[in-house]
């Protein structure tokens, strides 16, 4: 929330000012804050009075929050907040597909397909009712069902449990996980280029297993990455000032152009090399244009004329659990 009214301090004074402009003269409001039992307080100065009133508005959801602005950002944050709060997902079912629809305070309508099973979710305005609703999402059918069958033929992998006999990846290679116990320092190691031994201390569980894995897979990826960055920034001719590997859910990647800092997904080290290095391509290619339009093709196209066969083996091959697309 403290954040939220740096970020948005300029959109609500210009927005609300002008939507109210009795709001732009009254300076008798003198702070607001939310707090944690629900409720946004303000405090009113009464000048004939010469002493404050305060008042209280009920608040659902809980918040912490004081700035010493006026009335108009205390109203576009409680609207902010309870546009963005409470954000209810509603499901339709058209034919046989269920239909995830949420509304928000957009102006277009948006439809995403998941893997692993092809689930539908749709960002509607809140302006849409459900009617156009189900005949947006009917014209829409065919594709939803083209995007469906793509994930039919996928490998689909089961819930990790870090033990002996599972498959895992590593750069695009699939291994078998050997658990090994022993007295020192967790580690791995790749044996006969088909098996990965994972050595633990006796008694680690899943999740300290887990950990292990993770900390190679993070330490593997962390020495490939800054020979690929230093190859592209001279091809380029752009610099990265700063870079970082992170679990994510939704992205393989993604780019600050301001701070010239991109991050990558983990995830990348189970992947083929040229998976990872087309991510590395995509993100420092936001650096010289911010939308996915025609100019950025034309620079992918130019830098590196294979990233389409790269793009579909990042997007195929086995599924796990996190919803990942490019």
């Amino acid at each position: 929330p403290n954040r939220c009214c740096s970020l948005f301090r300029s959109q609500i004074l210009s927005s609300m000012c002008r939507k109210t402009p009795k709001v732009q003269k009254t300076r008798c409001f003198t702070s607001f804050s939310m707090t944690l039992r629900g409720e946004i307080r303000f405090q009113r100065w009464r000048p004939h009075e010469k002493h404050h009133q305060d008042f209280s508005v009920p608040l659902r959801g809980s918040l912490e929050m004081t700035s010493y602005k006026k009335l108009a950002i205390a109203q576009a944050t409680l609207n902010w907040y309870k546009n963005s709060v409470n954000t209810k997902v509603q499901q339709i079912e058209i034919g046989n597909i269920v239909v995830d629809v949420t509304r928000k305070n957009i102006k277009h309508m948006y439809f995403t397909i998941y893997p692993p099973n092809g689930r539908v979710r749709v960002s509607a305005p809140r302006r849409f009712d459900d009617e156009a609703i189900r005949k947006a999402v009917t014209s829409k059918l065919p594709w939803i069902k083209r995007q469906q069958a793509k994930f039919e033929g996928w490998e689909k992998l089961s819930p990790l449990e870090y033990v002996s006999g599972e498959n895992h990846y590593f750069q695009g290679q699939r291994y078998l996980l050997n658990v090994i116990y022993h007295d020192g320092p967790p580690n791995v190691v790749i044996h006969n280029n088909a098996t990965l031994d994972l050595f633990v201390r006796i008694g680690s569980d899943a999740e300290l297993r887990e950990r292990a894995l993770i900390a190679w897979y993070r330490q593997q990826l962390k020495e490939i990455i800054p020979p690929l960055i230093a190859k592209w920034e001279t091809i380029i001719g752009e610099d990265v000032a700063e870079w970082g590997v992170k679990r994510m859910k939704t992205r393989w990647g993604s780019c600050n152009i301001k701070a010239r800092r991109i991050w990558l997904n983990l995830e990348l080290i189970k992947k083929p090399g040229c998976c990872l290095e087309y991510i590395i391509v995509h993100e420092m290619v936001h650096l010289l244009e911010r939308l996915h339009n025609d100019r950025f093709v034309t620079y992918m196209d130019e830098f590196m004329p294979q990233w389409r066969r790269c793009q579909d083996e990042l997007n195929k091959g086995p599924l796990a659990y996190a919803h990942l697309g490019y």
